[in-house]
This record gives C-alpha cells, structure tokens and sequence, in this order.
C-alpha cells in the first residue's frame, strides 16, 4: 500500500506540472499526443475479479469528468448469485503521454459511497486529425485486503446518427459464444434483431471420477437491449435427457460498429446471475459476432480459397 500512494503521490504531481503550462508551446501543426480532449464518448466498464463481475457503460465528456452505471453481479447467500445496480462520478485528467488518474466516487443503491483512486493508462488508440482519441483503457485501482481491482474500458462508436442509439436490432447475427470465467463451453448463438435468439452449446465438466465429460446443450430465450449499450437475457436450456432449465444473464455491448443509421454490435459480455457450481461461483462469457454468409446465387462466381502467400528463396 505504501508504494502505491507513493506512486500516487508522483503520478499527480506528474500530471500537475502536465497541466501547469510550463511547457514551451507546441506547433498547431504537429501532433500534441493525448489530452483530456482524448477520453470523450461512451465507454463499455467491464472489471472481473475475485468472484464479483461488474459491467456498465461510462460516459466521459472530453473535458476532464465521467458518470458511469453499472451492473455488480456478486455471490448471494445461498450459493447463488445477485445484481446491485450502482452508479458511479468523478474527474481525470490525461498527460500527453497517455497516463491519467481519475478520482471516482461510488454510490451504492442503499446511498453509501465510497471513494477510490483509479490509474489508468491508454493501451489502445486511433489518430483523429491532430489529436488522438483513445479507443481503450486499462485502469487500477486499490482493492480489499490488499488486491488491485482492475477494469477495462473500450469505447463504442458515437451513435448520433443512430435513431434511439443502440437497440435489439443492433444484435442481430451469428455470434461465437465461449466461456472466460467458469465451466468450459463454446457454443453458435443465433440472433434475429427483434429480440429472440438460440443457441447450440457444448459444456465440459468434470464427473465425480474427476474426468472431464462434454455435453450437447441447446436453448432458445430473448433479449433486450438499452438505448445505451446495456442488455438482459432470458433462456431456457434444454438438456440431452430433455430435462429442461431457466436462468438470466446481463450484458453490455463492448464491441460495435455504426454502418450510416445502424449499430451492429460485434462484441457482448455477458455475466450470469446462474452460478458456474455449486459454490455459486461466477459465469463470465464472451460473444463475439460472425461475418454474415453469402447466399448461393451470390457466390457462383467466386472462386476457391488459396494460399496467395508469396514464395521466397525459390522459384
């Protein structure tokens, strides 16, 4: 802890003679690297640690504050799972290099806050004009009993021109579903834009042998998604005896794409209020969407896959 408030201690003061004006003047015409002006938009919150999964959306103004809401999927207790919804505000400020601190506060349901130091760096990013804007973040901060809670934030395409912003349209698709956090599984999802979906999956676990068994699971549900980028799932499972089960899940969208007036979700992060086992462990996954198919007729003319690797040191 004491050298994390030291490097606390050094990062503001950092960023104090950053913001100071000491610095000669830059030419207009030259890049000026990263700026508050490069954290602006609506960023998808995803922080997985321990055995708490928390997604949301943080909406950050470009001059130096953000709000965020959030999803806290956390253990029940009964070997279950439960949602708290929380909301969270506060101020950053970004050096020209990319590194920033954002003191945040947090208020739960019940109207307790709590006050944390969030350090963050920019690890992904794309040029606009002079400036850069950055496209992800990773920031830290001091945990409970001495961890570091982590949390990635990436940012979805402005939806403006986007009648209502994101909407059940937006996922509609084929989508890889595969598991990050708790049984094994990999699965196809079907989405239909209007709100309902299936899906085929193949689940690992281990017997009570200790050997790993693999079994076919299939499941129909709908979904619904917020103007923001949120959503929530219904399914029902059904099982190889044909035994049958429910369960919900939450999402965010954390992945998008704005073709004119649409917005195509790519990627979603989906956390589970079913529990991974009986010690009601955390379910994390990931869906990731598919390139739409051609029809036949459209592909007649194409011709076959092949390796245009170019060949060297030989003929």
């Amino acid at each position: 802890m004491k050298n994390k408030l030291l490097y606390v201690a050094v990062l503001s003061l950092c960023l104090a003679l950053a913001g100071s004006g000491i610095a000669a003047a830059h030419d207009p015409d030259e890049p000026i690297g990263f700026s508050n002006e490069s954290f602006q938009g609506s960023y998808a919150a995803i922080s997985i640690s321990d055995n708490v999964g928390v997604i949301g959306i943080c909406e950050v103004d470009g001059v130096g504050a953000f709000n965020c809401t959030a999803s806290v999927n956390v253990p029940g207790d009964n070997n279950d799972r439960m949602v708290i919804p929380a909301e969270s505000t506060g101020t950053y400020t970004l050096t020209a290099e990319g590194i920033g601190i954002a003191p945040e506060e947090q208020k739960a349901p019940d109207g307790s806050t709590n006050t944390i130091v969030n350090l963050f760096a920019v690890t992904s990013a794309k040029a606009a004009g002079h400036h850069l804007l950055a496209t992800q973040l990773d920031s830290s901060s001091a945990g409970d009993n001495g961890a570091t809670d982590h949390t990635v934030l990436k940012r979805l395409p402005d939806v403006d021109n986007v009648e209502g912003g994101f909407s059940n349209e937006s996922i509609d698709g084929t989508y890889a579903l595969t598991s990050q956090i708790g049984p094994g599984y990999a699965g196809i999802c079907h989405m239909d834009g209007e709100g309902n979906f299936t899906f085929d999956i193949t689940a690992s676990y281990a017997d009570e042998n200790g050997e790993t068994q693999t079994v076919m699971v299939t499941s129909a549900g709908t979904y619904s998604v917020t103007s923001n980028g949120m959503g929530s799932v219904h399914h029902i499972d059904t099982n190889p005896d044909g035994s049958t089960s429910e369960g919900d899940d939450n999402f965010v969208i954390s992945a998008a794409e704005v073709d004119g007036p649409f917005a195509i979700a790519t990627e979603l992060t989906d956390v589970s209020l079913d529990p991974a086992d009986e010690n009601g462990a955390l379910n994390v996954s990931l869906l990731r969407r598919l390139p739409d198919l051609l029809s036949e007729v459209n592909m007649t003319d194409t011709e076959p896959i092949s390796d245009t690797t170019a060949m060297t040191g030989g003929e």
